[in-house]
């Protein structure tokens, strides 16, 4: 039914919408081009901080998750695959060995299915007997109900968790009270030359009063190569500051909200019919954030450039555990947004993919009979080798720029 590193694919695949988890409120930053030793201090530095990360317990429950989310997509194919009859005899978290395929644990066996754990924890797969040709010549809609599945399995977990998190906990509301310099970009150091500090309320950008950290982009976003009045708050006391604005529109400061959160309780129903008014949003800015990601569009005002930027594993892994260390509410919310991006991943007619085996099944249907086995292997082959070259880029952005909040 589907080759193993098809979940591979999905996971790397799912964090081109990594940007959509950056959603930082950073004042944009002027960058200078690093040397070989630069890059190597910075990738010894962010290997060390993501060594003591992965001692984290934000990491493991994050890897964890990951774990759960794979089952969940997997078992929708194996649940579906045997509900229409077919057999399938193995169940996988992970991947074998190359030439080792007995280094395994199997720990079950259900319904003609063995369960097992393997080394290489990067994905998970169930396969079809090979010797089993059922499948191969079963109804078009069969097959499709099987590839669909493991998406669908991943939109009706987000969507009962949460509903379960907007009925017991609550849905939560953000209110911004205002927004202060977080911190300063050595790369433009005008504003804290000019007076700033960290934790400095800005509350106007020449006399026009600001709230948000969207707002103080905004404003600044207006001037160029010009000294702007900064009006802040330090200590219950109300200071004006001249800071000069460079001919990008940056004065070097990074922004973050002053924010307080509610939470607002709704019945089963109302949860039920709010979570799935969120997946269907979810779904309907996909095609956008991946344009965004395509450099089709432009990163969104508001959001640093490199909120474009290809992000691995790595980083999903990281954003999860900061998720973890906010508490639940985010961790939870978190959870369901992968689910639902893994579904969105795995439904694009991308070959190695589920939506790309549909679009074969779609192309069979219009043709009156399958691709060739052939033309099927080397286009997946093309596509596998694409995606290990984006695995890399996203490595690399992952060690050379981690996302931080």
């Amino acid at each position: 039914m589907r080759e193993p590193i098809s979940f591979i694919a999905s996971l790397v695949l799912v964090l081109l919408l990594s940007f959509t988890l950056a959603y930082t409120t950073t004042a944009s930053v002027l960058t200078e081009p690093l040397s070989i030793a630069d890059l190597t201090q910075d990738f010894v530095s962010n290997l060390a901080n993501l060594g003591q990360f992965m001692l984290s317990a934000g990491f493991w429950t994050m890897l964890l998750a990951l774990v759960i989310l794979i089952v969940v997509h997997e078992f929708g194919h194996w649940i579906v695959a045997r509900l229409l009859g077919f057999d399938v005899p193995v169940f996988s978290i992970g991947f074998p060995v190359p030439k080792c395929p007995n280094f395994k644990l199997t720990f079950a066996r259900i319904w003609g299915t063995d369960f097992q754990i393997t080394p290489l924890l990067l994905g998970g797969f169930v396969s079809l007997n090979p010797a089993d040709e059922s499948f191969k010549k079963s109804a078009i809609w069969k097959r499709a109900s099987v590839l669909v599945a493991g998406v669908a399995m991943n939109i009706i977990v987000a969507i009962i968790c949460l509903t379960g998190l907007f009925a017991v906990k609550g849905q939560e509301t953000v209110k911004v009270n205002g927004t202060i310099v977080a911190d300063f970009s050595p790369a433009v150091p005008s504003a804290q030359k000019a007076g700033l500090l960290k934790n400095d309320q800005i509350i106007a950008v020449e006399q026009t009063a600001v709230n948000s950290p969207q707002d103080v982009i905004t404003e600044i976003s207006k001037y160029k190569s010009k000294l702007v009045t900064i009006t802040v708050l330090r200590n219950n006391k109300q200071l004006t500051l001249a800071v000069p604005i460079n001919e990008n529109s940056q004065m070097g400061i990074y922004l973050a909200a002053i924010v307080s959160k509610e939470y607002k309780q709704l019945s089963p129903f109302t949860a039920f019919t709010t979570s799935c008014k969120i997946t269907a949003d979810f779904f309907i800015k996909t095609p956008y954030y991946i344009a965004v990601m395509a450099k089709i569009f432009p990163v969104p005002d508001g959001l640093p450039k490199e909120a474009g930027d290809v992000h691995g594993l790595i980083a999903i892994v990281q954003i999860g555990a900061q998720a973890y260390e906010a508490g639940f509410y985010a961790f939870i919310s978190m959870f369901c947004m992968i689910s639902l991006n893994l579904a969105i991943m795995n439904i694009l007619p991308i070959p190695l993919l589920d939506g790309g085996h549909l679009l074969f099944l779609a192309i069979e249907k219009v043709k009156g009979k399958p691709i060739s086995e052939k033309t099927q292997i080397a286009v997946c082959t093309v596509f596998f080798y694409l995606l290990i070259g984006l695995m890399f880029l996203a490595f690399y952005n992952d060690i050379f720029k981690p996302i931080n909040f």
